[in-house]
């Protein structure tokens, strides 16, 4: 498990362990979005999504996952957080200058 963990941004590893926890122990599955350290030292938005198998006795056996790389789609929706921020402010100086 330590693997896992090791490229987590450390902003993200708590949050992750308790999802990755409660998929393993109440739900069966996993859906989660969390930054992880790129080979340059570059930061990369991931999505993973999850299916916990069991084995006879109930117990967990081992998670089939699919993992896909969102830093895009993170950065379109930071963007427009940043514009609906100051968007109006930015009317408001576009319509002075007019």
């Amino acid at each position: 498990m330590e693997a896992f963990y090791e490229p987590i941004h450390e902003d993200d590893t708590k949050e992750t362990w308790e999802e990755l926890e409660q998929a393993v122990e109440d739900t069966g599955k996993l859906k989660t979005e969390y930054r992880i350290k790129g080979a340059i030292g570059d930061i990369i938005w991931v999505e993973v999504r999850g299916e916990v198998e069991y084995n006879n006795n109930d117990e967990p056996n081992r998670m089939h996952s699919a993992i896909a790389d969102i830093t895009e789609r993170k950065t379109r929706e930071q963007r427009v957080n940043d514009l609906r921020r100051g968007g109006p402010r930015l009317l408001l100086v576009r319509s002075a200058v007019l």
